[in-house]
């Protein structure tokens, strides 16, 4: 790499099963960022979004992993950011179609760097962010392509909601039933916090997130997890999503590469909290990548 290597957000829509998907990937080219003329390339991240969001709101986020040379893929999902403009299409979306929309996405993106015998030459990573840490973690467990990640990174996971922010069990119950009759009925969360508003949002959305951490804890469902590296980062402040349950899922899980960070104090959206916090997220997230990748660059080299 050039000292003139420079850091850029690619912005595109791409079609995919009958949506039009906006779509943001870290690359280098003439315009951007400068980035240190001696960054290479260590790993690339698949990256997951959280619940009635966008990618947009990772900006700084995706900047710094690319900068120390972690490039990201990501994409508003189906029913959110700019894949569903019109309020109408606001969490339209259903659990087949969650894990249909990220294999697709996977085949256009991650699977032309594989080949036959060697594999991808640098290592992906699937990362998501609250539902979507719980979509990375359900995925590591029965996605279809779930081999072809060197590891999974959940932060703020939801595998139960936070006591305070958990709908009563009657509501839910009641979610379940309305979600099969009226799947496009949009109601208000109510999830309240620091950094995020009150929502618009789909019955099933909501009751497909629930359920889907649920499964996370129970055990015909997570020791089927493939065998890869696993980290989970947690704020012990999470009002949201429940930090004591990533804690139960983590020292569940039947494997051996694992890591669970706790950030003291932290807040749900790590990746939002104030400066000085933050930095100490972006690092810890940075050296995990750094040191698997360089775990998986040793073990190879040893073949």
């Amino acid at each position: 790499m050039t000292s003139e290597s420079k850091l850029q957000a690619i912005d595109e829509y791409i079609p995919v099963n009958g949506i039009q998907f906006y779509t943001k990937q870290t690359v280098r080219s003439p315009g951007g960022t400068v980035v240190p003329k001696d960054t290479k390339t260590v790993a690339k991240i698949f990256f997951i979004h959280g619940f009635a969001e966008h990618v947009n709101r990772y900006t700084e986020l995706f900047e710094v992993l690319a900068s120390k040379g972690i490039e990201v893929f990501a994409f508003d999902q189906r029913g959110a950011g700019r894949t569903a403009p019109d309020r109408k299409d606001w969490g339209v979306t259903e659990e087949k179609l969650v894990y249909e929309d990220i294999d697709a996405f996977i085949s256009l993106k991650m699977k032309p760097d594989f080949s036959a015998s060697m594999g991808s030459p640098i290592p992906w990573y699937m990362m998501g962010f609250s539902m979507g840490g719980g979509i990375c973690l359900n995925y590591a467990i029965k996605g279809n392509y779930r081999d072809l990640f060197t590891g999974y990174v959940a932060m703020s996971p939801c595998v139960l909601v936070h006591p305070r922010t958990r709908p009563n069990p009657v509501v839910h119950l009641i979610l379940l039933g309305v979600s099969k009759v009226v799947p496009r009925l949009q109601f208000d969360t109510g999830i309240v916090h620091e950094y995020l508003t009150h929502d618009e949002a789909e019955v099933e959305a909501l009751s497909d997130m629930l359920d889907r951490g649920k499964h996370l804890l129970d055990h015909n469902y997570y020791s089927k997890i493939a065998d890869k590296s696993v980290l989970i980062i947690h704020g012990d402040a999470d009002k949201v999503n429940s930090f004591d349950a990533s804690k139960l899922f983590f020292e569940r899980l039947p494997i051996k590469n694992k890591h669970f960070v706790v950030m003291e104090g932290g807040y749900h959206e790590l990746h939002h909290e104030r400066p000085e916090d933050r930095q100490k997220f972006f690092k810890e997230l940075i050296d995990w990548f750094y040191n698997d990748a360089s775990r998986i660059s040793t073990a190879s080299s040893k073949l």
